[in-house]
């Protein structure tokens, strides 16, 4: 399954080459005092970037939502000012995209019109601060993580506004008979192994935009998730789906955000065959059963258009969000309960929605009952 809200390349035409690039950004970096991050090493100019880590060896930095994730070594001392000029010399596409330089900028830049005068897709940033993520979420941007020329351990963030969204209205998921057919050998989790579909997502893409500082600020975010947590904005949390074979084996799962009753899928991942539509199509249901109405995909791919969602431009796209971000669904209210996720639940009475007892809808009806009633602690 390609990855949802996958990273760009943000290069420009007639520049420098990565490992020119990377060699002429440190050296204009480098009287900038060395950072004793013990979490990055520094590279030497012209080395080759190293493949991305084994997930059991991924680094998880442990933040809160006002403690932003550093840099890599070399950059983690640098002021953001001169990193920023740094990065608009060297690479001349930034120099065209708006800069938000923290969630001010953001706010005043949304106020003035962006989703109107935005270019391509991207904004861009230098900040990674959580509860700047988290805001960005909310207002409806793709929060990606890029790293500048390869293996130079000098992060961006990409905030996303695509021109036409993939969105899927609930009430028009389409699930295929085969599917169904697959999906009684599966459980569906909500909440229960955040990191290890992270890791995942690592595992069958590489890194791509999961790089330190965006593991650092979703993982801070999932932590402050929801209402009993205090946060901000309450109805805006992080949160993952994980579906498991009968031996409670994680064969697929996705990272994502529930902003109201909108859900916003990030990246997902899968290691069996067909794993990954199940996933998505007990996904679905499991937010029609919740109350949801609007299911952002981001990216158009063909596998999200047999699901039955379409694209729409972005100002429609901001317009359904903003008025659907406060509205609390059954899903917060569950959450909220104190329980640690949703789940296990089979994914054929997700699919079919019997999960309350009932005999549930014919095959192709819309609307399962509601799952709510479905419980079970946390995987082990």
């Amino acid at each position: 399954r390609p990855s949802r809200g996958s990273s760009p390349r943000c290069g420009a035409t007639r520049q420098p080459g990565p490992t020119g690039r990377r060699a002429a950004m440190e050296a204009a970096a480098s009287d900038a005092p060395p950072s004793d991050d013990p979490g990055a090493a520094p590279r030497s100019p012209g080395k080759a970037a190293s493949p991305a880590p084994a997930p059991s060896a991924l680094h998880w930095p442990e933040l809160d939502l006002n403690t932003e994730p550093l840099q890599g070594a070399r950059w983690a001392a640098a002021p953001r000012d001169r990193l920023r000029a740094l990065i608009v010399t060297q690479i001349s596409a930034f120099a065209r995209r708006p800069y938000l330089a923290d969630e001010a900028g953001a706010v005043a830049s949304l106020a003035a019109g962006l989703e109107h005068s935005l270019a391509d897709d991207f904004c861009w940033s230098l900040c990674f601060l959580p509860a700047f993520v988290l805001r960005l979420c909310r207002e409806g941007f793709l929060p990606i993580c890029s790293e500048i020329a390869g293996g130079s351990g000098l992060y961006v963030l990409l905030p996303k506004l695509h021109a036409q969204r993939c969105v899927l209205d609930l009430d028009a998921l389409r699930v295929q008979r085969s599917t169904r057919r697959r999906a009684r050998a599966y459980t569906l989790t909500l909440n229960h192994a955040f990191r290890a579909v992270a890791e995942g997502c690592v595992e069958q893409h590489g890194e791509n935009w999961l790089y330190p500082p965006m593991r650092g600020a979703l993982w801070a975010l999932f932590e402050a998730r929801g209402e009993r947590r205090g946060g901000p904005w309450p109805l805006t949390v992080a949160a993952s789906v994980e579906l498991w074979d009968a031996e409670g084996n994680l064969v697929a799962g996705e990272l994502g955000c529930i902003n109201g009753a909108c859900y916003t899928s990030f990246t997902g991942f899968h290691r069996v065959p067909n794993t990954g539509v199940l996933q998505l199509a007990a996904t679905g249901r499991l937010l029609q059963a919740a109350g949801m109405a609007l299911w952002d995909l981001g990216q158009d791919f063909p596998y999200k258009r047999q699901l039955g969602a379409r694209l729409v431009p972005r100002v429609e796209f901001l317009e359904r969000l903003r008025g659907a971000r406060d509205t609390r669904t059954e899903l917060h209210a569950r959450l909220a309960e104190g329980e640690p996720g949703l789940g296990p639940l089979n994914a054929l009475e997700v699919i079919m929605g019997r999960l309350d007892g009932g005999p549930g809808p014919g095959a192709g009806d819309s609307g399962p009952a509601s799952p709510m009633a479905g419980g079970g602690g946390a995987r082990a």
